[in-house]
This record gives structure tokens, C-alpha cells and sequence, in this order.
């Protein structure tokens, strides 16, 4: 669809988390998918129709899948080309940030983060998608 958003790509283990995300996203006109783990969701991005319209929140700390390690998966299938990814992280460290930053991740939130500065960054990385 022309006109059509990208899609919400959130990967986080805590279903907390996940249940408040797309809580407040979904009332507010974004399509949100959500994942348990890195894994799930590459098998899932592997049956999305290409190319693909996402934006990607994710995890650092993820048992599963570290959201580093899912990043750099992101990448090798090309997807972090055009799609901006936002970390999430309970107790990241300026140094994850950094390196996240520095492989082209658009943003690094400290958990709890504010709706409000998430919801500024996902019209940010959505708008930058579109583009």
C-alpha cells in the first residue's frame, strides 16, 4: 500500500514490556507486531513480503537473542539499511550505546522510558523510513 506506515518490529523477552508498548502505540495509528526473541522474530521477517516497511524497537538485553547480536542480523540481511531500529535497555551502558549508535541504530532509551520521548522518536523513525 502506497500510503501504509511502516510496521513496529518490537523484540523484548519481558511481556510486560511488550503489553504496554503496543498499548500505547496501537490506539495511536502505529502497527505494531511484538516478539518474544531475536530468533522468532528473524524467522518472521524471513515470510515478510519485500522489501520490507519497518521500524525496529528492540531489547539489548534479551536472553534469547542479546539485541546486539540481533542488530547485527538485521544488518546482514539488510534490513538496517532502511529500517531505523531503537534499543531499549533496563541497564545498558554508554559504551553499548555508543557501539549501537556508531552501527547506525537510530536511538538508545533507558527503560523505563517516557511514552512521550518514545512516541517522538517512532514518528521521527517512521518518517525517516518513509523516506
Amino acid at each position: 500500500m502506497p500510503g501504509k506506515n511502516a510496521t513496529i518490529f518490537l523484540c523484548d523477552d519481558d511481556e510486560d514490556v511488550r503489553s504496554a508498548l503496543t498499548l500505547l502505540l496501537v490506539p495511536r495509528g502505529f502497527d505494531v507486531v511484538a516478539f518474544h526473541g531475536g530468533q522468532e522474530m528473524l524467522a518472521a521477517l524471513a515470510i515478510e513480503p519485500q522489501p520490507l516497511r519497518a521500524v525496529f524497537v528492540m531489547d539489548v538485553n534479551n536472553p534469547s537473542m542479546d539485541g546486539r547480536l540481533l542488530h547485527t542480523k538485521l544488518i546482514e540481511c539488510g534490513y538496517a539499511e532502511r529500517s531505523p531500529i531503537i534499543f531499549l535497555s533496563a541497564c545498558g551502558s554508554s559504551e553499548i550505546a555508543e557501539q549501537a549508535i556508531s552501527e547506525g541504530a537510530l536511538a538508545f532509551v533507558d527503560k523505563p522510558c517516557d511514552g512521550s520521548t518514545l512516541l517522538k522518536l517512532l514518528h521521527l523513525a517512521v518518517e525517516l523510513e518513509r523516506q
